[in-house]
């Protein structure tokens, strides 16, 4: 089977058409402890490109704030990406797992990433 190609169509100086994911940096070895938590309107490779090499420490996250958590960025590190479905805020998703992952004692004491946040559900 050939690739086929992705085609991005640009209109009005957007990318039109772009989705939301919700992705999950881990480590690679045991514990697979759950270290960035993000969500993003960009492909997840060019979000996790950013997340490395962008100067501005906004947005490469993980380049400045993994080291100060006391991680290594030569260690081997996964990422694991979620599509959002349409309608729904990405934002709310990110903070929804956060939570949940906290809860659960999934994140690493190496977390870098957003505070977890308490959800009320409405009953």
């Amino acid at each position: 089977m050939k690739p086929q190609p992705t085609i991005l169509h640009v209109r009005d100086g957007e990318l039109e058409d772009s989705s939301s994911w919700v992705y999950v940096w881990l480590r690679s070895r045991a514990p697979r402890e759950i270290v960035f938590v993000g969500a993003t309107s960009l492909p997840p490779a060019a979000r996790v490109w950013l997340h490395l090499h962008d100067k501005d420490p906004e947005i490469g996250r993980i380049a400045s704030r993994y080291p100060a958590a006391g991680g290594d960025l030569r260690e081997p590190l996964d990422i694991v990406a979620f599509p959002v479905p349409e309608g729904v805020h990405r934002r709310a998703v990110r903070d929804a797992l956060i939570a949940k992952l906290a809860a659960t004692g999934q994140l690493s004491p190496l977390y870098c990433g957003f505070a977890p946040i308490e959800l009320r559900s409405h009953a």
